[in-house]
């Protein structure tokens, strides 16, 4: 509900916003902006990127207990995320988050084998946001320091252009369950519990004032 909530106030990375609007409108699109950013946006990333750790550890440890690893077949789907992620960004500028996901999760294949102990090292630090912590002294001793560009503003800026020309969207999305998450049986109604979905939309968008 989150995730919904933020992508809702980005036009589902569709950042094309009217430009003529009353002041009382301005105040209050800012204000549920900040809002909802504030309350929902990291936290729900962090909350989806958790689940990701989750859903890997409970697959991996049921394998470990049939004395196989999960890591080989758990690469082999990271590729299949990767090409589904690429397609749909090849589509679209913004790229796509899965895409992310399938790079990323390059670690988690990594790490598979590490200890608790280890991992729980390795996670304070990275709560900790070293990074970050370097960003803030180094403008504390020099202020000129800047933080690094990574192109997001123009990024946008370009998608807003590419989705500004015509009147049809044209989406599809592919979702693929990673595995059973209940002891499901073919006894079952629903013999399983993880299904794979396509769809494809078309929009015909109108233009209500030129």
């Amino acid at each position: 509900m989150a995730i919904i909530l933020v992508h809702n106030l980005e036009h589902f990375i569709f950042p094309v916003y009217p430009t003529e609007q009353p002041t009382w409108l301005a105040v209050l699109n800012n204000g549920v902006f900040n809002v909802i950013f504030s309350l929902f946006a990291g936290k729900a990333y962090a909350i989806f990127a958790l689940l990701f750790g989750v859903t890997f550890y409970i697959q991996s440890h049921n394998q470990q207990l049939k004395g196989k690893d999960f890591g080989y077949r758990f690469l082999w789907r990271l590729v299949l995320l990767l090409g589904f992620a690429t397609l749909n960004a090849a589509f679209f500028p913004a790229g796509d988050g899965l895409l992310l996901f399938a790079v990323v999760g390059l670690v988690l294949f990594l790490v598979r084998k590490w200890s608790d102990k280890a991992i729980l090292i390795t996670a304070i630090i990275l709560l900790i946001q070293p990074i970050e912590w370097y960003h803030y002294i180094m403008s504390l001793l020099n202020p000129a320091h800047a933080l690094p560009d990574l192109g997001v503003g123009a990024m946008y800026s370009e998608v807003a252009e590419y989705t500004k020309a015509g009147n049809f969207l044209v989406e599809g999305r592919y979702y693929y369950a990673l595995s059973d998450f209940y002891n499901s049986t073919k006894k079952d109604y629903f013999s399983r519990s993880a299904h794979g979905v396509i769809t494809a939309k078309i929009t015909y968008l109108f233009d209500l004032k030129k």
